[in-house]
């Protein structure tokens, strides 16, 4: 559920909310297959960009594990490939501060490991993001087990304030 229906989730509403927001710059959700074995489906699709598509791209928000109930995931990091700054993750701690909730958020931190490193690799600015444990990246006993349930593992607190950060972001970047 958190590993990642929590992602998929945040995506598609915020696809749903945003379709009819007056932007400067289109906007796309994507969903990638294959993540666990090697960013198979995101690395394929980056890749296969053509130029002038992967110029067009102001940037790519990726949401993995953004809902864990799990109480020492307190902390909601900025995951960058290289650890660099970037319009994406910028635009996320620019809304983190306007709604109020920087003092639950990390600072960029360099890591790959997730379906953004693939559009990193390729010259798009990028980030993932999601609640990982406030001490570093100790997962959830839930992490790839059965009891990875909604019931078990979702918090609706943690999912709207990913919500809420992702779609300001992501508005902020796509009207400016």
């Amino acid at each position: 559920a958190n590993d990642n229906g929590s992602g998929t989730a945040l995506c598609l509403e915020l696809a749903r909310v945003m379709a009819t927001s007056p932007t400067v710059a289109d906007l796309s959700f994507g969903f990638w297959g294959s993540e666990e074995v090697g960013l198979v489906g995101s690395r394929h699709h980056a890749r296969n960009l053509a130029d002038a598509e992967r110029a067009r791209l102001r940037g790519v928000f990726n949401n993995d594990m953004i809902a864990t109930s799990w109480e020492p995931a307190e902390k909601y990091w900025l995951l960058e490939l290289n650890g660099r700054s970037n319009p994406v993750n910028q635009a996320v701690l620019a809304a983190g501060d306007r709604l109020g909730y920087r003092t639950k958020m990390g600072e960029i931190f360099p890591m790959g490991r997730s379906d953004h490193a693939s559009f990193s690799e390729v010259g798009v600015d990028s980030g993932n993001f999601g609640w990982l444990h406030r001490d570093g990246f100790f997962l959830e006993p839930e992490y790839h087990s059965s009891d990875d349930t909604v019931a078990r593992n979702i918090s609706l607190e943690r999912l709207t304030v990913s919500m809420e950060i992702q779609g300001c972001a992501a508005y902020a970047l796509a009207t400016s």
